[in-house]
């Protein structure tokens, strides 16, 4: 196994211009009105997810559809990773209709046993700026853990 901590304090930088088009769609999908927001309106918290995203090669795609491991995401040996925890915090208005850029870096890589097994928790810090200014700090913890082992079988099967 390749030493995961090795990624701490790895960066990745991106930057987007935010389009309406994604907010609109999201504003559509909660049956809300399309054009209720629209150039220089305020990004909701939290939607600076529909952005920044890149396309990717289906060959640089883990088995689990997210990027492949080692690219940003440290190499972690154990199979499955789930959505741990985080924390979100509005620093700013991000205006849509403008560029912005999203900062991300490995904050930290803990390994802990726990009734399962080994567990392996990576904490990415992001951060969106736009216009130089610190609009949004979010921070994810990812954990990384072993396979789920298969159901019993049925009663009588």
């Amino acid at each position: 196994m390749s030493n995961p901590a090795a990624a701490i304090g790895r960066t990745r930088v991106r930057r987007d211009i935010l389009a309406p088009w994604p907010s609109q769609a999201m504003l559509g999908l909660l049956d809300r009105d399309p054009d209720g927001i629209g150039e220089d309106d305020p990004l909701p918290l939290g939607w600076h997810w529909l952005y920044f995203n890149e396309p990717l090669q289906a060959s640089r795609l883990g088995t689990d559809g997210h990027e492949a491991r080692g690219a940003f995401m440290p190499m972690v040996d154990l199979p499955r990773r789930m959505w741990a925890g985080g924390e979100l915090r509005s620093l700013g208005p991000i205006r849509l209709g403008a560029p912005a850029e999203l900062r991300s870096e490995i904050h930290s890589v803990d390994e802990k046993r726990g009734r399962s097994g080994r567990l392996v928790f990576v904490t990415v810090d992001h951060t969106v700026l736009q216009d130089g200014y610190q609009c949004v700090h979010e921070k994810q913890v990812i954990v990384y853990i072993g396979s789920q082992p298969p159901p019993p079988p049925p009663p009588g099967g």
